[in-house]
């Protein structure tokens, strides 16, 4: 019966690679990514119609397996009955690292693909215990996320929030972009009020606002 759990452990494995080949982004908001719950699903569906079947199925091989055993002396076949049936002291630590390996193995061989969004999102500033997510929830009101185009034609994440520095109301915009050659995320400009920061103020006006929130790095 355990041909069967690992068959599918091994089928999960296989929808791994394929979504990463195919371009799928996985989506870091939801505690489960919806390609998984939709696997998942999938699996209990197909176990709850047919999981008693298989099992019914394997019995009926091991039972018949048995009887075809050329003993004449039924309690050889009882015995037979007895140390093949019922469970094995070994099931539960083969279903533990089967399971293990489904969640292991895809971390540690199968990369995944993530939305460019959440790459900024869960990304840190200077601190890697405090993403920009976090940072930015407790900086900004009205946080909002996209995906954009800059004046190159180039794909890049926008935020756009409200804050206040120094008691100003300010508006603010920040473009990131992550050159995913260089491994590389960085901010390509911040507009504050209509006015635009390019290279080192970006940071430098970026460092001001989050000090006046405590963030002092």
């Amino acid at each position: 019966m355990y041909k069967y759990i690992a068959l599918f452990s091994l089928l999960f494995l296989l929808c791994d690679f394929v979504l990463y080949l195919v371009g799928y982004e996985y989506n870091l908001d939801t505690y489960i990514d919806p390609a998984d719950q939709l696997i998942g699903l999938a699996t209990g569906i197909f176990f709850g119609f047919y999981g008693n079947q298989l099992y019914k199925s394997h019995v009926d091989k091991q039972v018949t397996k048995i009887r075809n055993v050329k003993k004449s002396a039924p309690k050889e076949k009882y015995a037979l009955f007895r140390s093949d049936g019922g469970t094995a002291w070994y099931g539960p630590i083969l279903s533990v690292l089967i399971i293990l390996g489904v969640y292991i193995i895809p971390t540690q061989l199968i990369p995944i693909n993530i939305a460019p969004i959440d790459e900024v999102k869960y990304g840190y500033y200077m601190n890697p215990d405090e993403t920009f997510q976090e940072i930015f929830s407790d900086v900004f009101t009205d946080g909002e996320w996209t995906e954009v185009e800059d004046t190159y034609g180039y794909s890049v994440v926008e935020f756009h929030g409200d804050t206040s520095l120094n008691g100003e109301s300010q508006d603010v915009t920040i473009h990131f972009k992550n050159v995913k050659d260089e491994e590389q995320l960085y901010m390509e400009d911040v507009i504050v009020n209509g006015y635009e920061y390019n290279g080192e103020d970006v940071y430098g006006y970026l460092d001001r606002l989050l000090a006046d929130y405590g963030y002092v790095y």
